[in-house]
């Protein structure tokens, strides 16, 4: 569950990040950018991110209500931060 969490916040930073790189000048992608798929696509990931993050809080406590000794972790401090950016909720 947390790879995907990881692989979506992966898309997910990577469609806000337009800067330079050595492959290509900023100029030529903002030449081919087309607003409505790359909102759609920020919006969509947004969500994944969310749903996924909900499912791996629910797992989580549910293991370590099950099996006390062998607590897991939930999500990175960042990770929390990011759906909080994106909800308005801090993840408990």
């Amino acid at each position: 569950m947390k790879q995907d969490f990881r692989r979506a916040q992966s898309t997910f930073e990577e469609a806000l990040d337009l800067t330079d790189d050595n492959t290509m000048d900023l100029g030529k992608r903002l030449k081919n950018f087309d607003a409505n798929d790359w909102i759609k696509k920020l919006y969509s990931k947004s969500m994944e991110i969310v749903n996924k993050s909900l499912a791996i809080n629910c797992a989580v406590k549910l293991h370590n209500a099950l099996f006390p000794d062998e607590k897991k972790q939930g999500l990175t401090e960042y990770e929390e931060e990011l759906v909080e950016t994106l909800t308005g909720k801090k993840i408990v």
